[in-house]
């Protein structure tokens, strides 16, 4: 079940205010290497259309095809490029602690403070006392008072869901350590059970939940949408009010290839074919596919 269409109480407030940041694209070269400088000129062009930040080495940055070098690249690439370092969120993916707090470490020398972390991926049915302990040992690590945990909820692609329950321990337990989380299981019943913490700020990673979860206090999304068209997906939040062509743009994108699909129609969209390119085991999508998308669903909405 969807959200309605339109902001129904706007009295409604969040925790924390986080807005629109681009779940950045991870370019490469012809050679398959990491391109930091395109990333940086991603990063900034997403920013001036309308994004208010950029998340690096998320799902749609392909994080978990990257070493710990090539991260620490890519982050001075996109600084290079002008991007504030306020303004970037930075994922966490490991399934040990102390290599999750030394990715940490990586953005906090450059200057960033907030994380999104990924729970441990590799073991599946563990327990939520077995979470707690595992992001308690990442904190832990880290100096909890320079740092805002956003806790990643991607049970489709970690097979490691995590419980509104978890979160709220995690939240009493830390404090201002713990922003908040990001839902990215696209269930609607999913996110209100998150949404009902007025404490914590939630982003909702399903672009057609954005406007109902703004009903409800969220606090805004990472969004790989906004690769492509980040005023309009901030105007989904800001307004309440859904977008046909961002619910069209989100279901054409699920069914050809995901983050695929979001690379291909970007190096079309700004003339850089480098952007198509994928790191294995990831495959490039159907270029043509991709010139159909562009034509029927993208082109209308800008």
């Amino acid at each position: 079940m969807h959200p309605s269409n339109t902001l129904i109480n706007d009295n409604v407030a969040n925790a924390k205010p986080f807005g629109i940041s681009a779940a950045l694209i991870t370019p490469f070269t012809r050679d398959g290497a990491l391109d930091a400088a395109a990333g940086g000129r991603q990063a900034a062009r997403v920013i001036a259309a309308g994004a208010e930040g950029v998340t690096l080495c998320g799902t749609t940055g392909e994080g978990a095809s990257l070493t710990r070098a090539e991260r620490a690249k890519l982050i001075d690439g996109v600084l290079d490029a002008g991007v504030a370092a306020e303004a970037v969120t930075l994922c966490l993916c490991a399934t040990a602690a102390e290599d999750a707090a030394s990715q940490a470490r990586d953005g906090l020398e450059r200057g960033i403070r907030r994380f999104l972390a990924t729970p441990p991926f590799y073991f599946k049915g563990v327990p939520d006392a077995g979470l707690e302990a595992w992001f308690g040992a990442l904190i832990e690590r880290l100096d909890a008072a320079s740092v805002e945990l956003i806790l990643y909820h991607i049970p489709k692609v970690t097979g490691t869901p995590l419980s509104p329950a978890l979160v709220r321990r995690l939240k009493d337990r830390f404090g201002p350590a713990i922003r908040g989380v990001k839902d990215s299981s696209g269930s609607w019943s999913g996110a209100q059970g998150f949404l009902k913490a007025r404490d914590l700020s939630v982003m909702i990673g399903d672009e057609r939940l954005l406007a109902g979860a703004a009903s409800l206090g969220g606090s805004g999304s990472i969004s790989g949408l906004a690769n492509l068209v980040p005023a309009q997906v901030r105007a989904t939040h800001e307004t309440g009010t859904a977008n046909a062509g961002i619910n069209a743009l989100v279901v054409a994108v699920i069914e050809n290839g995901g983050t695929a699909m979001i690379k291909a129609l970007a190096a079309k969209l700004f003339d850089e074919p480098g952007l198509a390119a994928m790191r294995a085991p990831n495959v490039a999508a159907d270029p043509a596919r991709a010139d159909e998308i562009i034509d029927q669903v993208l082109r209308p909405m800008l």
